[in-house]
């Protein structure tokens, strides 16, 4: 079974003014996940969200400007099309990788879930680490290439290409047809 990952496509990030606004790139990958959550819904695929939540105690804060989805904050929450649907997962990530002190692993086993298929946002650093710690623990792994964005294209590009061994590099409407067919 497939299951769709939504990593981090919160408010702080991808809303226009928002804290670490991805800009354009980010908003524009909106309506394609939209799509690919429609077909996976439709074809009972999970659809499981890793929410990425920091907490002041962290000591993240004192390594890195963490003043960003905070838990109970309007920027920690959901972009609106993107708003999980009954019968969806929620996960709640601490760090870039979705396994890290999560149940995330623990949801897709009890799912029945073979193949994990990677959207949000960054490419370069929670998409990549989560695919790869999902390739690590079994899981076989798609990565949408038009469905995950970066802040440089460049960033995005070399992320893709390293995982290229590891996973199965596709765009959004290459995975609709698989979950389709």
């Amino acid at each position: 079974m497939h299951a769709v990952l939504v990593l981090e496509m919160q408010q702080d990030f991808i809303l226009e003014g928002s804290v670490l606004d991805l800009g354009e790139t980010g908003r524009a990958m909106i309506p394609r996940i939209e799509k690919l959550l429609d077909v996976a819904r439709e074809r009972k695929a999970p659809v499981i969200y890793g929410n990425i939540y920091f907490v002041a105690q962290d000591p993240l804060f004192t390594m890195l400007p963490l003043d960003y989805c905070i838990a109970g904050t309007a920027g920690a929450e959901v972009v609106d099309e993107l708003r999980p649907s009954d019968g969806d997962h929620i996960v709640t990530i601490y760090r870039m990788n979705a396994f890290l002190y999560s149940n995330l692993e623990y949801l897709l086993t009890v799912l029945g879930v073979a193949t994990v298929i990677i959207t949000g946002q960054s490419t370069n650093t929670g998409c990549l680490l989560t695919a790869m710690e999902a390739f690590q623990r079994g899981f076989k792994v798609i990565v949408a290439s038009d469905g995950c964005a970066t802040y440089k294209e460049e960033k995005h590009r070399a992320a893709l290409e390293y995982l290229r061994p590891y996973a199965r590099i596709l765009t959004i409407d290459e995975i609709i047809d698989l979950l389709k067919g």
